[in-house]
């Protein structure tokens, strides 16, 4: 009798390096290093349908995780830092901070030029991994130059921890601006900077006095703007469409920008839009920022960006200038209708619902949302890259179609749409 082949044997050993290569994979992301699903599949052809199905799921794990240690490590950082400067900077006052830093505005050199320093919690000799992408980081964000991108002007290290020296920009960052619209009607952005100094991190409800002749100007010129008479821009309402489109027409133009330089932003959210005394607006903290084909991996880069912001693909294991426009949509989408794209009762659900449900349209939440606005929205945030606009660029142009009273390009997908975008983006990419 013929002895039936070892599939056993040959199982526990495809098991063995599925669970090694596994743990490679999940070390890469754990470190910030490239790490391309499709790379694994190619070099393990055997293995290259398990590779598929599970590591994207390691890769959701690990954005669920970092995510949730975020706030363990705001709080490992003392509330009260003990230092005055951070190189030639003197620092004022805390801005804000999060699971990667504090933010400081600070005083500069001699001449006291005011500037942002942002100041990472761990060394450069515990972490060395991490000096190279800093360095790659700032180099990469030294290159571009926009009007609406928060420029940076130099790095430093001070006691092993790294530091890097940007543009100040006195306003408010969009998720302050989210929050103060859920509260009030209308806002000004004056005042809303001086409230944000003054009591950073704490509730923001107005119990003030009611309007006085001035918020009724300010009132005024909103609607006038909101309406295109090209009136100075001082805050907004609730439905301030056209100026909703505007700052997401500004950001998009700066995303672009880096596009055309090759990089990606890789966490556009509120949090990263920045509005000043006049409404324009500024796109920071690129910390996170990738050159679009890395030297050493041409699709692979390290696990970045914030959940709730993050396109479908990424938790395949792979993105390009498309996830960016995905996030600036669902950016704008949550400005419309004041309410989170997606809600979960954990990580996971939050998971599901960015990948395989998606966002209720705008109009079902207020029907006063413009059509065509919502249209817009709805084609930048499809969950298949190939159903979005074909670039930032295109995005914005249609902003612009919107703003200007013109019929604008998007319309519901279509397999000959899907055929078209899917070209045009590999044109684009040997281009």
């Amino acid at each position: 009798m013929k002895r039936p082949p070892q599939v056993a044997d040959n199982d526990d050993e495809q098991a063995s390096e599925i669970e090694r290569l596994a743990s490679v994979f999940a070390d890469q992301l754990r470190e910030g290093r490239p790490a391309s699903i499709e790379q694994y599949a190619a070099a393990h052809p055997a293995l290259a349908d398990e590779i598929r199905e599970l590591f994207p799921v390691i890769l959701a794990m690990e954005v669920s995780k970092r995510d949730r240690d975020a706030p363990a490590m705001r709080r490992e950082i003392p509330q009260e830092l003990s230092f005055e400067k951070l190189g030639d900077c003197r620092l004022v006052r805390e801005i804000g901070r999060g699971g990667m830093g504090v933010v400081f505005e600070a005083r500069r050199g001699s001449n006291e030029e005011r500037v942002a320093v942002k100041w990472f919690p761990w060394r450069m000799a515990a972490m060395s991994h991490w000096r190279e992408r800093f360095e790659q980081e700032a180099k990469t964000v030294e290159s571009l130059k926009h009007p609406h991108i928060v420029p940076l002007l130099g790095t430093g290290e001070d006691d092993g921890h790294p530091f890097y020296v940007m543009q100040f920009v006195d306003g408010i960052s969009l998720d302050w601006i989210l929050k103060r619209l859920s509260e009030t009607d209308l806002l000004l952005f004056e005042s809303e900077i001086e409230r944000h100094r003054k009591a950073p991190g704490h509730s923001t409800t107005d119990k003030s006095r009611g309007p006085n002749s001035d918020m009724k100007s300010a009132a005024l010129s909103i609607d006038h703007a909101n309406a295109g008479s090209g009136a100075q821009l001082k805050g907004l309402r609730r439905n301030s469409w056209r100026l909703f489109a505007r700052i997401a027409a500004q950001a998009g133009k700066a995303i672009d920008h880096a596009h055309r330089q090759g990089v990606l932003h890789n966490d556009i959210k509120p949090a990263n839009l920045l509005l000043d005394r006049t409404g324009k607006t500024w796109v920071a903290d690129f910390g996170l920022a990738r050159p679009l084909d890395p030297p050493d991996s041409p699709e692979g880069r390290g696990l970045a960006g914030t959940l709730r912001y993050m396109a479908p693909e990424r938790f395949s294991g792979w993105f390009d200038e498309l996830s960016d426009l995905y996030s600036l949509g669902i950016t704008l989408y949550e400005l419309v209708t004041r309410r989170a794209a997606f809600e979960g009762a954990d990580r996971a659900a939050l998971i599901e619902a960015i990948t395989n449900v998606g966002p209720l349209a705008p109009r079902k939440i207020d029907d006063e949302i413009p059509r065509d606005l919502e249209t817009i929205i709805l084609q930048a945030i499809r969950r298949d890259p190939d159903e979005r606009y074909y670039s930032v660029e295109a995005f914005v142009a249609d902003l612009a179609r919107f703003l200007n009273g013109e019929r604008i390009r998007a319309r519901r997908p279509s397999r000959w749409r899907k055929w078209w975008g899917r070209l045009f983006r590999r044109r684009s990419k040997r281009g």
